[in-house]
């Protein structure tokens, strides 16, 4: 070892150490080559072996997901950070191990399996490298799922009729953001600390207008959606605008994907019309379902006309919810996965009550239920039974022999008999036999899952 030779007797039960006494040089790469006499003074074969020396302390993992002290709106984060290549690393949530190793890109990541508490959570991070365990990273952030009650409209009041520039009011939760479509406009705005807000819509036309309005928390949950109507009043020569040709366009705001259970659409009219028993050149309804909606109108001459508007875009399609192979009986494992159109997105997916991805194998026996959500509120709901075991007979035995009438019985805990026979006729279970002769039994379940027992009675 380091170019120095040095002896040392083996024990008696086999074992033998050498205390080194040279000053090593850290990070140097050293060799040792060992070998054994006896003796009578024969020598065995060396074994040679190479170490480096580490006495540094290694620096704290470094944790980039969540980021510190942030808030978050899912409870089954991925956490994830940077250490050494190759280091163990050890992960505690909440005093819950998810430990894992380095990859060697020096990357780590912990899945979370069980969904985290609302609230603080804390994560202690460390790794260890050649028996060097470095200090703790102790990060805490913030859980919240939970989305802000729907923002209240303070003034003006559902259908209003307002005859000059005004401010929209309202009360919400405090530095949410505001996003608001009002006809074809998309306006934002910030709550106070006091929880007040207001937005000042500007050059609005004669006519019904509709807003949509939402808030969002410093997680990113947002709030459903709420709505205000009012009127626009202007007077009109009425006599000049008889004389206009009248142009009639519909023009939609569809709402982003996190709104897509409602949409505006607002008809706009180059003369003024009556609607509703309302004057004016622009009529929005916000509308909530697929399908032709008509705006029915009369001009100032009282000529009645329609114009129609066709909404497709509502969100109405549920998640689709796959296991494959297909069917509700299943002997094996079995893939669960989860698709999603319509435009919304997936918001939440579990698995017998806990979060899971797309794509997730499972093969424990028993019963499952799986429910996926979208942002637009439709969900979708799947069971299904996984079982491996053969049913269970009992009263007779394989290859067994009775000198006496013989009672059988089988049952099944999982999916339940399918079919039961004794020698090729339907059988049931508690079913006697006194004859003698040779009997088969054949005893299969929902999963397909078969139990034969073949027996003899001779008295």
């Amino acid at each position: 070892l380091a170019g120095k030779t040095q002896a040392v007797k083996v024990g008696p039960d086999g074992s033998w150490s050498l205390q080194v006494t040279e000053q090593l040089i850290r990070r140097q790469q050293y060799s040792i080559l060992a070998f054994q006499t006896d003796t009578a003074g024969n020598t065995g074969v060396a074994t040679r072996t190479r170490f480096s020396m580490d006495d540094s302390r290694l620096p704290a993992p470094s944790i980039s997901v969540p980021a510190r002290d942030s808030i978050i709106n899912i409870d089954t984060p991925v956490v994830s950070g940077w250490a050494n290549p190759g280091a163990e690393v050890s992960v505690y949530i909440n005093n819950i191990n998810h430990s894992g190793m380095a990859m060697e890109n020096g990357s780590w990541y912990a899945p979370v399996d069980a969904k985290l508490p609302q609230g603080v959570n804390t994560i202690y991070a460390s790794q260890n490298e050649l028996g060097n365990t470095s200090p703790l990273n102790i990060l805490h952030f913030t859980v919240d799922t939970i989305a802000p009650m729907p923002l209240v409209i303070t003034f003006p009041t559902e259908l209003a009729r307002m005859t000059g520039p005004f401010t929209i009011t309202g009360t919400g939760e405090p530095y949410a953001v505001i996003e608001a479509l009002l006809d074809s406009q998309t306006l934002t705005a910030t709550v106070s600390i006091d929880g007040a807000w207001q937005i000042s819509p500007v050059d609005l036309a004669a006519g019904l207008h509709a807003m949509l309005v939402t808030q969002q928390d410093a997680a990113g949950n947002r709030s459903p959606c709420s709505q205000l109507s009012f009127v626009m009043e202007k007077p009109y020569a009425t006599a000049q605008q008889n004389n206009l040709p009248l142009t009639t366009t519909v023009s939609y705001n569809p709402p982003p994907p996190h709104w897509v259970t409602m949409v505006l659409a607002t008809f706009t009219c180059s003369s003024p019309v009556v609607m509703h028993g309302i004057t004016g050149t622009v009529f929005s309804h916000v509308i909530s379902s697929n399908g032709i909606h008509d705006f029915n109108y009369d001009t100032l001459t009282g000529s009645g006309q329609t114009v129609s508007a066709a909404i497709t875009w509502i969100d109405e399609a549920p998640p689709l919810i796959s296991v494959e192979p297909k069917g509700n009986y299943f002997s094996s494992e079995k893939e669960v996965s989860y698709f999603k159109t319509g435009g919304s997105g997936v918001k939440s997916a579990d698995l017998n009550g806990l979060a899971f991805q797309s794509g997730t194998l499972v093969s424990t026996e028993g019963y499952y239920t799986i429910s996926v959500s979208d942002n637009a509120g439709n969900t979708s709901v799947r069971k299904f039974v996984i079982d491996k075991s053969a049913p269970t007979v009992t009263g007779v035995g394989n290859n067994c022999v009775y000198n006496c009438d013989a009672t059988v019985f089988f049952y099944d805990n999982i999916t339940g008999i399918k079919d039961a026979t004794l020698n090729g006729a339907p059988c049931s279970s508690g079913t006697t036999i006194t004859e003698n002769g040779d009997y088969s039994l054949h005893i299969c379940d929902f999963g397909d899952n078969v139990r034969d027992v073949n027996f003899t009675i001779k008295k």
